[in-house]
């Protein structure tokens, strides 16, 4: 630190030398890089992201999926992927040999498409792979400096989940319990990462992930997956993909869409779909149900979509 005299009324003042302030002229000036996506559109370079699920809606395959793609530089399903990068995969949560298990049949699924997964750009950071050794906890500053020498050179950190990995001893629908997960996402992003953080619904799928409205506040994007009212279990596994925020689009690329999991007689391989929502039947459900004069919010409730997805339903049918 060094110090210094106010010009404006000459009170002594202490600078901190680290930190970077810009007169409006100056910032103007800065020839700033252009805002590229790690994954089109959930993943900005240097952003912030969440995948939020209800239970069984196949959160981790998505993430796994995510993960392959981004390390390996291919598209699957809406998702684009310009070029591969180096990915960080923390889980808190499965046994060593599901992930083995599930990282396999979605490999040779890609295959299937003539996709290669690069499996050199993909490191896994598993809870079941540290022979009892406890997993860092995100939410004490001290361990998340500690983790700076497993992300290494990762461009894109993807961490499943925030309820295994994140604990600040407070309660989840509390802001200040989310105050070291703002700031670790941030400097993350400071130092040129993105990250794909991985959440649960609450118990209203309809309201959004587990907790505080805090959790988010610093995203660029919030995509839910969601399984089809109609859908069954023994249909496998089928979810509804929603984006719940967007700051930076608004285009085709954020709209809903529907994907399956499935896999030949043999169950030799996993491969995602393209998979059809119905989604003008449900669009004209939510446009009579407002007619009728139903809010939004029990539109929402009544179909089992977001109140944003309810919302821009309205406004295709008007």
């Amino acid at each position: 630190m060094t110090e210094t005299t106010n010009k404006i009324n000459n009170v002594p003042a202490v600078i901190n030398s680290k930190f970077q302030v810009y007169t409006m002229g100056e910032f103007m000036d800065k020839k700033l890089k252009p805002l590229t996506y790690l994954i089109d559109p959930l993943v900005p370079e240097c952003g912030v992201s969440l995948l939020y699920a209800e239970r069984g809606a196949g959160k981790t395959f998505m993430a796994l999926s995510l993960a392959c793609a981004a390390a390996s530089g291919f598209d699957f399903l809406n998702f684009k992927v310009a070029a591969p990068c180096k990915v960080l995969y923390i889980d808190g949560e499965m046994d060593a040999r599901e992930i083995q298990n599930r990282l396999s049949l979605l490999e040779k699924g890609f295959v299937e498409e003539g996709k290669i997964v690069n499996r050199e750009n993909l490191r896994l950071f598993l809870c079941g792979m540290q022979n009892g050794v406890q997993m860092p906890n995100l939410a004490s500053p001290e361990q998340q400096l500690s983790l700076e020498y497993e992300i290494a050179d990762a461009q894109l950190i993807i961490i499943d989940n925030i309820s295994c990995l994140y604990d600040s001893g407070g309660k989840e629908n509390e802001h200040n319990t989310w105050t070291q997960y703002n700031m670790w996402s941030i400097s993350q992003r400071g130092k040129g990462r993105a990250i794909l953080w991985c959440h649960h619904c609450g118990k209203d799928k309809n309201r959004g992930p587990r907790g505080s409205s805090s959790i988010e506040n610093i995203l660029n994007y919030s995509m839910a997956l969601s399984v089809p009212e109609e859908h069954t279990a023994d249909q496998g596994l089928c979810v509804t993909v929603s984006y719940t925020k967007s700051r930076g689009k608004g285009d085709e690329s954020v709209k809903d869409f529907c994907a399956k999991l499935v896999s030949p007689a043999d169950k030799s391989c996993l491969r995602w779909v393209m998979s059809d929502t119905n989604r003008q039947t449900q669009t004209k459900q939510v446009q009579k149900l407002k007619d009728d004069g139903l809010t939004l919010k029990q539109i929402s409730k009544m179909l089992g979509v977001s109140k944003s997805t309810a919302h821009r339903m309205t406004k295709e049918n008007a």
